[in-house]
């Protein structure tokens, strides 16, 4: 499997500034090699094929995602308030709403998931 992605961590530096590093495609083909009989493999697929945000990937729901034109529909997050619990909510930002293009990894774990 041949996979080209972005996963990015965002440690804080003092708790003020966002230092943002991608892991490298040999990082990339470690991590995945580690967790490729974990039950969240085809999360991670999702997430480093798609850089979706955690909270973007918890609240995909299948009417997100459009087989057909190989798009996935960026509608909402998922958060967490203490006294409601989990719950869908807007995008991050109005920039955040958007389509993301499949690539054939993703495309085929998403369609093999949605079959299961």
């Amino acid at each position: 499997m041949s996979l080209e992605f972005a996963l990015t961590f965002k440690p804080r530096d003092n708790g003020k500034k966002k230092i943002i590093r991608v892991l490298s495609k040999e990082e990339q083909k470690i991590f995945l090699e580690y967790i490729k009989n974990s039950l969240y493999y085809n999360l991670y697929i999702v997430a480093l094929g798609t850089g979706m945000r955690g909270g973007e990937l918890r609240a995909l729901e299948w009417s997100d995602i459009n087989f057909e034109e190989k798009k996935i529909h960026i509608s909402g997050t998922l958060k967490y308030r203490k006294k409601e619990g989990y719950r869908k909510d807007t995008p991050k930002t109005k920039m955040s709403e958007r389509e993301i293009p499949m690539i054939d990894e993703v495309y085929q774990i998403l369609k093999k998931q949605h079959r299961e």
